[in-house]
């Protein structure tokens, strides 16, 4: 089986980047597009590649000199500014026996491809039904038996979406060659490879339809889409990764160590004291969940979109299971949060009410380690001076901080934030069309706190309910091993967690550095510190039943969209 690759073109809407280069030479997370699009096709069905170049093809024909991994053969289309079909015109005698056509801005993972081989079925597309569409979106219209009739951009009945792939069998090939004549005769200049597949479904030949949905892909057309392919392309440095296995490593030998040192045995007597009492401990994570889902809706009860609380409580889950792949915890997960609104609620107000959720869920988590704090200085009268004087000190600088970002989301947060950075030459300069999201969030952010004074009580008190609701999980577990373990106890470990998780952050789920301080906490008041051990590790399991739960959630939540779930930071 042959691949025809379509390489002719500029693509001016990248602007400066396609000045001196074809768009096929663009580099993206430090590799070019064309680079991706041969790795894809690196596979044992694949024959011979054949490539189609125009723009500055001198540039590309000599990165593809290197290229020996198959046959490559390159056609070179001068009139590449009068459209597509004219580029496959170019290399019309390679088309000899079946192919496939692909663009070279569009960049695959190579599992769809082995999907699409095993749908192959006559005249075939790849489509995909999992993504909400635009106006630039290629869209499909199937019949009862799912064959093709329609394929355009401008269909407003449309069942999918076309994702630039297309295969055409050597018993077509003949009734290709004339739609593509057919179609160049009728729109000229104008005509796109699209148009073929649209003549000859007029025509009454049977076109099937792969449906790759739930894998993922990226076209690259504009700055935003290349801004969005780096984002989710890029990987992390070396030294990144060596620090991010180096720690995990640590953490599981403090871990380890810990069970070693207390004796498995007992920890596994005190889990089985615990019991059936491990039923309602990890149910009371379903109702913080609620809550914090209730939070969020209360937020958005006023703008534009609407979305059901179960869908909603479906994309906090995903939002949560995310947070743990990150040290800096919700830097995964809130974008993605917003990204998954986007199909219900303009981006900037999604953006808007995943800042805001996280504002007053800070505010509720400080509330409770100030209560916790509080309760710390009553109990425990041997607290070591640098704790006793050093913790008022950083709790201090936290309020300050919460409190400077609360009161300035009231004035206009990001554009501040913008300000500062251009000052401070972080960044010289931001797009107008940027610096106006900027503005749309901060205008979301301010009519909130001005116009929904309920929403925002209510939304708060969700979440110190939550949060409060955690200091009844721990008590729960701690109670069963021990009758002395009470709520001010459970309110002392509850209120430590999340300092711990912020100071260890570097350690992945701070595992066994929060193990450790949960046991020397109850050391230090006269309990066994097997019992501390004993908690997290139920506290653990039931973090653990969550973010698989949350995944399973994001694989049934769309196929584009843990793709560009990054694009949310744009905001």
């Amino acid at each position: 089986m042959k691949v025809l690759i379509l390489a002719a073109g500029r693509s001016t809407r990248l602007g400066e980047l396609t000045t001196d280069r074809p768009k096929a030479m663009v580099k993206i997370a430090g590799k070019f597009l064309i680079d991706y699009v041969l790795d894809y096709l690196n596979h044992p069905s694949i024959t011979e590649i054949g490539i189609v170049t125009g723009y500055k093809s001198q540039i590309l024909t000599e990165h593809l000199s290197e290229y020996k991994q198959k046959p490559l053969r390159i056609f070179n289309n001068p009139h590449f500014h009068e459209g597509s079909v004219r580029t496959i015109m170019a290399a019309t005698d390679f088309l000899d026996t079946d192919f496939i056509l692909v663009n070279a801005d569009h960049i695959y993972p190579k599992k769809l491809l082995k999907k699409y081989l095993t749908k192959l079925n006559g005249l075939t597309i790849a489509c995909d039904f999992d993504r909400k569409l635009g106006p630039d979106d290629m869209k499909i219209k199937k019949d009862k038996s799912g064959r093709l009739t329609q394929i355009s951009k401008t269909l407003s009945d449309y069942d999918g979406g076309y994702i630039g792939s297309s295969f055409i069998p050597n018993a077509k090939l003949k009734s290709y060659k004339e739609a593509l004549a057919a179609s160049y005769e009728a729109y000229g200049k104008s005509a796109n490879v699209e148009a073929i597949i649209g003549h000859m479904a007029e025509k009454g030949h049977d076109i099937s339809i792969a449906d790759l949905s739930k894998i993922g892909w990226l076209e690259v057309d504009t700055q935003k889409d290349l801004k969005l392919a780096e984002e989710t392309l890029k990987k992390p440095s070396i030294l990144k990764m060596i620090a991010r296995y180096v720690f995990a490593i640590v953490g599981i030998s403090i871990f380890s160590s810990l069970i070693y040192k207390m004796g498995p045995s007992k920890i596994l007597d005190h889990i089985a004291e615990v019991g059936l009492w491990i039923i309602p401990a990890l149910l009371i994570s379903f109702l913080w969940y609620c809550l914090y889902t209730l939070a969020w809706s209360r937020i958005l009860k006023r703008l534009s979109g609407r979305m059901g609380f179960r869908e909603l409580f479906k994309i906090k889950i995903i939002g949560e299971s995310l947070n743990t792949l990150t040290p800096l915890n919700f830097v995964a997960g809130d974008p993605a949060r917003a990204y998954f609104l986007k199909h219900r609620y303009p981006f900037t107000e999604a953006a808007a009410s995943v800042v805001v959720d996280r504002t007053l869920h800070s505010i509720s988590t400080l509330a409770i380690i100030l209560i916790g704090t509080a309760a710390a200085f009553v109990e425990l009268k041997f607290l070591p001076k640098n704790i006793k004087y050093g913790l008022p000190i950083v709790l201090a600088i936290a309020v300050a901080f919460v409190g400077f970002i609360f009161i300035h989301q009231r004035k206009g947060l990001f554009t501040f934030l913008a300000s500062i950075t251009k000052r401070l030459r972080i960044k010289k300069t931001f797009s107008t069309s940027t610096l106006e999201k900027f503005e749309e969030v901060d205008g979301h952010i301010q009519d909130f706190y001005k116009k929904n004074k309920r929403g925002f009580w209510a939304a708060l008190l969700s979440h110190l309910f939550g949060r409060a609701l955690g200091i009844f999980e721990i008590f729960i577990v701690g109670h069963a091993v021990s009758d002395a373990f009470g709520l001010k106890t459970a309110l002392l470990l509850c209120a430590a967690a999340p300092v711990i998780n912020f100071m260890f952050t570097f350690i992945p789920g701070s595992l066994g550095i929060m193990e450790s301080a949960y046991s020397g906490i109850l050391y230090f008041l006269h309990f066994s510190p097997s019992i501390g051990l004993t908690i997290q590790i139920i506290r653990r399991v039931r973090a653990g039943l969550w973010t698989i739960l949350g995944f399973i959630l994001l694989g049934t939540h769309g196929r584009k969209k843990l793709l560009q779930a990054a694009e949310s930071k744009e905001v």
